[in-house]
């Protein structure tokens, strides 16, 4: 603690860990200090009107975390304290305009020591205290809002009739009502009713490029973002109640994702690729995905579904001079369903290049190195089911065939398909390009009409 004017500075011991907020409360009486801090304890701090320390007014607990957080959820706690607003204030004369800090100045007589706090807790809870020199209570803001820590909260005063406020902001303050805004690691910005305790709108905000979008045939209207900041948003811009509308998927992932592509059929599973190679699934109910053991060794750059198992078709053959064109390649895969009837046909058009800007590569039969260690899935669930349909990933020059059912699998090499049913046309790339495949920079799956 320091006094600038008469040059003093004195310590007191409080805290077993790091400060993370101060906040300031003055009435006609007394000043309160409210420090939050990483020891998951509010402490408020009385002082005279000389500035002198008196007393710790009280010590407050957080509440027990929820069941459900892990160990090093529950250590990640950022303590952020604001002055509430009292409950009577809007019949009180302030003697002074509140200022653009979280600071609050009330004529509380001394007979009324009850002080109001806003906090935040455990995993984005937004706490509201009621502290009297005997005994406190808690009760918590709406739920499943914030889905991480809190950083601060603004609280926004609403001025009382007669208060000397004239502009038009200070009659828009007062007509609102007491209202506070938070901002959180989950990268939203939110104004709360603090009466109703409720949200009043939310802005989503982004932590890094935005990669590739996507919408499901589903539901055409909620659109599917795979962003630079490790995370999938779904956003629904038709939302007639909130234009920002919007979830995110983040557990599990720990790599920028750079493609998307929503399931054809099945609503709220998503396909994913991620900077670093690795290919998974994210199911939308759950907020949870799965990641894959193998990948590519470098960026994923599409990923899609095949629609329909490919049947057998009569090898295509091309020119020397079509080795570096889009080309239609059958490819070979299960010549039939559980049923043992061969589905239609439907080839894959692959697109060989010869960009020298790329980085080729060798094509590993088995799609690269598997990760060691277990697979990454968010909350323990296998593959979200598929309806059976293939994925297909495509990276660092291969493309790879992903069975979704079968997390554990680490890709296979489309290459292996292809050398397979197309003997004339490898050897006439091979005799093209003197190397044994092209370097794969797109694909797409022909439509079929049922």
């Amino acid at each position: 603690m320091s006094d600038q004017q008469k040059g003093r500075v004195w310590h007191t011991v409080g805290h077993s860990d790091e400060i993370q907020a101060l906040s300031w409360y003055s009435n006609r009486h007394a000043h309160y200090l409210a420090s939050g801090s990483k020891d998951k304890t509010i402490r408020i701090w009385m002082f005279d009107m000389q500035g002198q320390f008196r007393k710790v007014f009280r010590t407050l607990q957080l509440p027990k975390p929820p069941a459900n957080m892990s160990d090093q959820q529950k250590g990640r706690v950022w303590l952020t304290v604001t002055w509430a607003q009292r409950p009577d204030m809007e019949a009180r004369q302030l003697d002074h305009a509140p200022s653009e800090n979280t600071d609050m100045v009330s004529d509380a007589g001394a007979d009324d020591d009850t002080l109001f706090l806003i906090s935040s807790s455990h995993a984005g809870e937004l706490l509201h205290w009621k502290v009297d020199p005997k005994q406190h209570t808690c009760k918590k803001f709406a739920a499943n809002v914030h889905s991480r820590s809190i950083f601060n909260i603004h609280h926004m005063f609403s001025l009382p009739s007669g208060s000397g406020g004239s502009s038009s902001s200070s009659s828009s303050l007062a007509s609102m009502g007491e209202r506070v805004i938070t901002i959180s690691m989950d990268r939203l910005i939110v104004m709360w009713d603090v009466n109703t305790m409720k949200p009043v709108w939310r802005i989503p905000g982004l932590g890094g490029f935005v990669y590739s979008l996507d919408s499901s045939t589903n539901d055409p209207s909620r659109v599917a973002i795979a962003c630079g900041d490790k995370t999938i948003r779904l956003w629904n811009p038709l939302s007639r109640s909130d234009p920002y509308e919007s979830v995110q998927i983040w557990k599990g992932i720990q790599s920028k994702v750079t493609m998307i592509c929503c399931h054809p059929s099945v609503d709220g599973v998503i396909a994913y690729g991620l900077e670093d190679g690795r290919v998974g699934l994210a199911h939308v109910p759950t907020l949870s995905t799965v990641t894959f053991q193998g990948g590519h060794k470098g960026t994923v750059y599409e990923v899609g579904w095949c629609t329909r198992k490919p049947s057998l078709v009569p090898p295509c053959v091309v020119s020397p001079l079509d080795a570096d064109r889009a080309v239609a390649v059958p490819v070979d895969q299960d010549t039939s369903d559980a049923q043992g009837t061969p589905p239609p046909e439907s080839p894959a058009l692959e697109s060989p290049t010869s960009d020298k800007s790329r980085k080729r590569s060798e094509p590993p039969s088995r799609g690269g190195k598997a990760r060691s260690g277990k697979r990454q899935a968010a909350s323990g669930i296998n593959a979200p089911s598929t309806g059976g349909l293939y994925m297909y990933s495509c990276g660092e020059g291969i493309i790879l065939e992903w069975p979704p059912d079968d997390s554990d699998s680490t890709g296979k090499n489309i290459n292996i398909h292809i050398q397979e049913r197309n003997p004339e046309y490898v050897a006439t790339v091979q005799g093209a390009s003197k190397r044994k495949f092209p370097s794969r920079t797109e694909f797409a799956w022909q439509p079929v009409n049922d």
